[in-house]
């Protein structure tokens, strides 16, 4: 009996998991491009699911700097044997970064890539490969020769999607763009469209696990669009589409988290009527859009479930959230606040913060598109759910670890979509123009604009500590408490559209 004990526990811990820990899984990460939300806010949740993220930071994109892209190749075929899991973003491998992707020669290379792709995917075929590609906003890049056009050229594509799903030819070109101008732009769908179709080829074949196409800031009419409508035949259980970008990495984290049974969410609208609404920079309506994610996340829409999620879809109706709040007694309530675009609802601060109301939530998103949003709670509750499903199979670092990146997290959202994107980036733009600074591109004085968002940031920090500190959290059955918070507000690059926040809690865990 002993024999078989000890040989039971040695197989466990070869496997990576004993009776009483589970090694974090290591999980090596090539972003999309190096801004918090698709670097940070994926390493914060993968702390909730006892994952390790390898990022390559010192190679990422840094704004208009375009990514390393030889050293990132370099450092993903040096390092893939240490990890349990490979997720690569193409737009940051392939054309260094999402803002590069918008520039036609970013895609001067791409079937080398392809190419160099497949070899990579064949030597490491034991691995469990995610791939992401995002598909190009209707706009050209404003840093490139095509911004001057950029009206009349996503006119035009408009014009070619509603002909081509109306069945008709496709429209005359617009006589007052150059012909070179037209070709490039239209270049950049074409190589997209030739990267993806490569890629789907290699999930078929079984080199890639994975493959998750998603559709960067579109509109109800699109190139884009165009392109989605000829994947569909081709989707499947290894090949699938999103609609959304920036959030992506964090719902193939959560896809794979284990749980002990499939999530269901009672998912509720401050405003039912505008489910069909098409929300700004969507090329699908807000329903639709709703769906994708959740078939995604393998996530069920149950009206009789307890745990329940608020999609905040009208700024006139906040009292309208307010009393579901007010009246809610589910283990766990999300809220997905999509009233307003690229940031949260202001008037949902103080009230979210106030001492009533504060434990009554337990997940909130509020930042860029509605599908960001979205994307982004939908893969906290997996997260959340899965901690509390598996808290006790991680050792005490990794639930230590787990505990602080939950409050982590939450803190973020409410600092960083509320405060920041709410109140703080108007008020800093405001410094910034007075001094000479353009807030689109800050430029050699990034350490005097951050120097002023601290200053602006410093009342918000006392405040949100003050809701945090004291509070009891409960997971599961982990009941913890804060007992100190210090945080930090930045710029992550010379332009105000994003800040990065980070916050260290000292926890008590009962």
């Amino acid at each position: 009996m002993k024999k078989l004990i000890i040989i039971a526990v040695i197989m466990s811990l070869l496997s990576g998991c004993s009776f009483f820990t589970r090694v974090p899984e290591r999980v090596g990460l090539i972003p999309l491009d190096s801004r918090p939300c698709n670097t940070q806010y994926p390493e914060i949740l993968g702390k909730m699911g006892n994952m390790q993220l390898d990022i390559p930071y010192a190679y990422l994109d840094n704004f208009l700097e375009p990514a390393q892209t030889e050293n990132l190749w370099s450092w993903l075929e040096a390092n893939s044997k240490g990890f349990n899991r490979i997720i690569i973003n193409t737009t940051e491998l392939f054309n260094g970064g999402l803002i590069a992707s918008r520039d036609p020669q970013s895609y001067q290379d791409l079937e080398a890539q392809i190419a160099r792709f497949r070899s990579f995917s064949q030597e490491n075929q034991k691995k469990d490969i995610t791939v992401i590609t995002v598909l190009p906003r209707l706009l050209p890049s404003q840093f490139t020769q095509l911004w001057p056009y950029n009206e009349t050229l996503a006119e035009y594509a408009q014009k070619i999607d509603l002909a081509d799903r109306e069945g008709k030819k496709p429209p005359e070109p617009p006589k007052n763009i150059p012909k070179d101008i037209l070709n490039e732009y239209l270049s950049i769908y074409e190589n997209t469209q030739l990267l993806v179709k490569s890629l789907i080829i290699l999930a078929n074949e079984g080199l890639i696990d994975q493959y998750l196409i998603g559709q960067d800031d579109a509109e109800e009419y699109g190139l884009s669009n165009k392109i989605v409508r000829a994947l569909a035949p081709k989707l499947n259980d290894r090949v699938q589409f999103v609609h959304g970008a920036d959030e992506l990495t964090m719902m193939v984290l959560a896809r794979q988290l284990p749980l002990k049974e499939n999530l269901g969410l009672n998912i509720q609208y401050t405003n039912e009527g505008l489910k069909e609404a098409y929300f700004p920079f969507e090329a699908a309506s807000l329903e639709n859009v709703v769906k994708t994610k959740l078939n995604y996340l393998n996530i069920v829409e149950a009206a009789d479930s307890a745990k329940k999620v608020i999609i905040h879809n009208d700024a006139e109706l906040p009292a309208s959230l307010k009393a579901i709040i007010q009246e809610n007694t589910s283990p766990y309530l999300g809220i997905m606040d999509i009233a307003h675009t690229n940031k949260g609802d202001i008037s949902l601060l103080d009230y979210l913060l106030s001492t009533d109301t504060f434990a009554k939530v337990t997940g909130y998103a509020g930042w860029n598109t509605a599908g960001n949003t979205i994307g982004t709670e939908l893969s906290h509750a997996v997260f959340y759910h899965s901690l509390a499903d598996n808290f006790k199979k991680y050792n005490k670092a990794a639930q230590a670890k787990a505990l602080r990146a939950y409050l982590e997290f939450r803190f973020i959202r409410i600092a960083e979509d509320l405060v920041y994107q709410g109140i703080l980036r108007e008020e800093l733009n405001t410094r910034l123009k007075k001094l000479n600074i353009d807030p689109h591109n800050i430029g050699e004085r990034h350490a005097e604009a951050n120097d002023i968002l601290a200053e602006l940031y410093a009342p918000y920090e006392e405040k949100l500590a003050n809701a945090f500190i004291g509070e009891q959290f409960k997971i599961g059955g982990i009941s913890f408490t804060v007992e100190s918070i210090s945080s930090q507000m930045v710029l992550p690059w010379s332009r105000t559209f994003e800040a990065k926040v980070t916050a260290d809690f000292s926890i008590g865990i009962h």
